[in-house]
């Protein structure tokens, strides 16, 4: 540590981890051409280390893992269980039970025995329910699990999604036009020419970037970096279409993004058999990940965490209760 730049050395955790891993992107990129692996890497990110409480095991939060740390506070452990295939390499584990498994030998290297809190975003929470069920079938205590804005959700007004049609699309259009001078009509039409080919396009896209990183793994090749994020995301895209979860008795913390139902595979509320607590707040879910959404959903976090950790500090005290 005492060889570190002093600048690097200043830097949280968390920080120092972002930076670590932005070194090793770049150098993957320099690799790529030559064929050479990087060294297999952890998906373990100590985001906040300092602290005596039980410590947050946080599951896919990208960004928020850098956003956390101050809304939790700092006597708050936080750690993040990143995606797989950022160095570049084919998913090791593929399926939601392996990946579950994969993150609980990690979490077990920080924390043994229990009582565990976890959580996750987007798939990720689907990741931290399953290792819950894993952690309880193994006889650990799990005291939370926090799911912001899990797969599932369908629009509360289904007919939302329905395009309006042609001409009364035209005819608006025609009446923004108006009130427009020459610069400003060339960018608005601009604009909407290449938001209508980008989404007509979007299928080739991705078939595409499919044929490539098909192509990359027969070949034996790293993962371009701009294949990296697609890839595993159809990785997870296939993984919730083959889970199956069952009905689970602990404490959930719910926080949607979406008024609305869950559709049947993947109902949460009818999934859950103990206390479950649910939040709406129509919002966007990738919204969910910047500020100010941030510290609403994690002010929600820190109180079921201090609620944990005063049930884990009474219990200590009164061992026999």
């Amino acid at each position: 540590m005492n060889d570190l730049d002093p600048r690097i050395a200043s830097l949280s955790p968390a920080k120092r981890a972002l930076l670590e891993r932005k070194l090793r992107e770049s150098t993957e990129r320099m690799s790529t051409d030559t064929g050479q692996r990087p060294q297999h890497w952890s998906s373990l990110i100590p985001v906040q280390t300092a602290g005596a409480k039980v410590p947050f095991f946080w599951i896919h939060g990208d960004s928020t893992n850098f956003l956390l740390p101050a809304a939790l506070g700092p006597d708050q452990p936080v750690y993040g269980l990143e995606h797989q295939s950022l160095d570049g390499r084919p998913a090791r584990y593929t399926e939601v039970e392996a990946i579950a498994n994969y993150y609980l030998d990690q979490l077990r290297a920080v924390r043994p025995r229990g009582p565990y809190s976890v959580g996750g975003y987007c798939f990720g929470a689907i990741i931290a329910f399953e290792m819950a069920q894993q952690l309880k079938r193994d006889g650990e205590h799990v005291s939370l699990i926090f799911l912001l804005d899990p797969p599932g959700a369908q629009p509360e007004n289904a007919t939302a999604r329905i395009p309006p049609p042609l001409g009364k699309e035209a005819h608006r259009h025609l009446r923004q036009l108006a009130r427009l001078g020459s610069r400003q009509k060339m960018r608005y039409i601009g604009r909407r020419v290449n938001a209508y080919v980008r989404n007509k396009t979007t299928w080739i896209r991705k078939k595409v970037a499919k044929q490539r990183w098909r192509y990359s793994l027969w070949a034996g090749r790293l993962l371009p970096v701009s294949l990296r994020s697609p890839y595993i995301l159809d990785v997870y895209g296939q993984a919730t279409r083959s889970y199956k979860p069952q009905p689970y008795s602990g404490h959930i913390v719910l926080f949607k993004a979406q008024l609305g139902s869950y559709r049947p595979e993947l109902n949460w509320l009818q999934l859950a058999r103990g206390p479950i607590e649910v939040h709406e707040y129509p919002c966007d879910h990738m919204a969910l990940r910047e500020e100010p959404l941030v510290r609403h959903w994690a002010a929600l976090l820190k109180e079921s965490l201090d609620r944990v950790q005063k049930s884990v500090d009474e219990e200590s005290r009164n061992p026999d209760r």
